[in-house]
């Protein structure tokens, strides 16, 4: 039973980074260098040993005057979010963006999200370790796909940034991606604050409830934006390599989805393609015949 529980606890602190590195690998239609990829995930998981410390520089701050709710609230949001998010952003916008690969918006998504998934291994193995197989199946659903998720909305801000000369992008990617972090960790922080502690568990009732709630609706609202965002910059890559038919389905594609973007293509391709000549109608051919002059005898 207990070699079953270990391999359960490897299966999903490895398997869910590995699906979701091809996942967003496999969705860029021009595929990034695997040496920067895989550079890109070392750093991801060499910045875990900094977040650690700075972590623990700032729990040591106040933290603890700020009451239940305060307390937690800047656990998950000066503690763990900022410091995270912070050093994910730095290996992005210090490295991957210096590559000459980094020439468009689908690979802010690709090196944001192997960054964060290499700090997430990291971090999982840590958890693992101590919390067991069940930790692992939770965090393995919930906590590595939203690190991949807050790593790919900063990757996509630092290359609107780059790339499309947005300069606020990275300040407005980074605090979305705090924010998310902050508020998935807050109902997990509460908790750890009341321990073991029974009666207070209990007299937390329905509130305890509501955190789960809150921590399902921020992975299911966060992973499903981050998705569409992942299509709708795959079908950006399709239509820009595509032959240029015309403007207005091609801009269009970037807002309705593939599939309305496909088909707004093909429409275009078939109005602007050559018609063959049509026919006369059975009118006018009797009206020509009528207007031609009687066959002489």
């Amino acid at each position: 039973m207990a070699s079953i529980r270990v391999l359960v606890a490897v299966i999903f602190t490895i398997l869910p980074i590995a699906l979701l590195l091809r996942f967003f690998f496999t969705r860029d239609l021009r595929r990034e260098p695997r040496t920067t990829v895989a550079v890109t995930f070392l750093l991801g998981i060499v910045i875990a040993l900094p977040a650690i410390f700075v972590s623990l520089v700032i729990a040591a701050i106040p933290g603890r005057s700020f009451g239940l709710f305060g307390g937690a609230a800047y656990d998950a949001f000066a503690v763990a979010a900022i410091t995270e998010e912070l050093l994910k952003l730095l290996v992005i916008a210090c490295y991957c963006a210096r590559r000459r690969s980094f020439d468009e918006p689908m690979d802010g998504l690709v090196y944001g999200a192997t960054a964060a998934l290499g700090f997430a291994a990291i971090e999982n193995a840590l958890y693992v370790a101590s919390g067991g197989w069940i930790v692992a199946v939770l965090r393995g659903v919930t906590a590595v796909p939203m690190h991949a998720a807050e790593g790919a909305i900063l990757g996509y801000s630092v290359a609107r940034s780059r790339l499309l000369f947005r300069r606020g992008a990275i300040w407005t990617g980074l605090a979305i991606a705090v924010f998310i972090h902050g508020a998935y960790d807050f109902g997990p922080m509460v908790l750890a604050r009341l321990g073991a502690d029974e009666q207070a568990l209990a007299e937390m009732g329905v509130q305890a409830f509501g955190f789960l709630v809150l921590m399902i609706v921020v992975v299911i609202v966060t992973l499903g934006g981050v998705y569409r965002l992942v299509w709708r910059l795959r079908a950006q890559q399709v239509y820009s390599s595509a032959p240029r038919v015309a403007d207005g389905p091609r801009l269009l594609c970037a807002e309705r989805g593939p599939l309305v973007a496909h088909l707004l293509e093909r429409r275009a391709h078939d109005d602007a393609s050559p018609r063959p000549a049509e026919e006369h109608p059975a009118e006018g051919s009797e009206a020509s015949e009528s207007d031609s002059p009687p066959p002489t005898r």
